[in-house]
């Protein structure tokens, strides 16, 4: 399992960069205008790395009735929202066309109606898209793969890039209690997973996707997928909450 070790600041990162770059944040809104306008790139940063795989946290164990435990989970995740991540697969729609994104979504495992919602499938979306525009087909699941102005040279894959650049980050709240068949535990902690891709540019911007994901893998004598309710995701704007 790859684990993805994001800056534990990077919503407040990404706002330093910004400012010493001395140019505000496009914003999703101008970089899809960008999109119809000529082919050079808007950024003077086309370099980086991808990384995919899951975002490490821990979950708290405790027994529960005969033959079950307890499961409970708190953390943040750094991400784009559900809102702007829809709003990004239409900006790539009108970039690489209907039956690009299609295939991309597919890949994705986003069918024509959820469920699953969209959202749920962020992280493996962000894969897709790199593993088609940039990589040439080639998959970089779990595992992270440098990116350059080679990788990139023609406009849609430069144009996917500032693009992605354009994207708000924030941070998702992860919370709820589950419960699952188990043995009295052992521990009172256990690592959890739940998958994400990051685009790490090389001057530090960092745009994030987690999958706000149907279930979580957890580690406790075994990994075990637990499936989780759509309510525990929350988004906290500005990061804030």
């Amino acid at each position: 399992m790859y684990i993805v070790r994001l800056n534990p600041n990077v919503v407040e990162e990404n706002a330093r960069i910004l400012a010493s770059s001395g140019l505000p944040r496009a914003g999703i809104a101008n970089a899809v205008t960008a999109v119809r306008g000529p082919s050079e790139p808007v950024s003077a940063t086309q370099s980086g790395t991808l990384h995919n795989g899951c975002n490490a946290a821990t979950a708290q164990i405790a027994p529960g009735s005969p033959g079950t435990i307890t499961v409970t989970f708190q953390f943040r995740v750094a991400s784009v929202t559900s809102a702007t991540f829809d709003t990004y697969r239409a900006a790539l729609k009108e970039l690489v066309g209907d039956p690009t994104e299609a295939e991309i979504a597919q890949a994705a495992g986003i069918g024509a109606q959820p469920p699953p919602e969209p959202s749920s499938r962020m992280a493996r979306y962000a894969l897709e898209v790199f593993t088609e525009v940039v990589f040439g087909g080639h998959v970089v699941a779990d595992q992270s793969r440098a990116f350059s102005d080679q990788d990139c040279t023609v406009g849609v894959c430069q144009r996917m890039l500032d693009i992605t650049r354009s994207l708000e980050v924030t941070e998702a709240l992860f919370s709820g209690t589950l419960t699952a068949t188990s043995d009295s535990p052992t521990t009172t902690r256990a690592a959890a997973y739940v998958p994400i891709t990051a685009v790490e540019f090389s001057d530090g911007l960092t745009i994030p996707f987690a999958g706000y994901s149907t279930n979580v893998a957890v580690d406790y004598g075994g990994l075990r997928l637990l499936p989780i309710p759509a309510g525990f995701w929350s988004e906290l704007p500005n990061g804030e909450g």
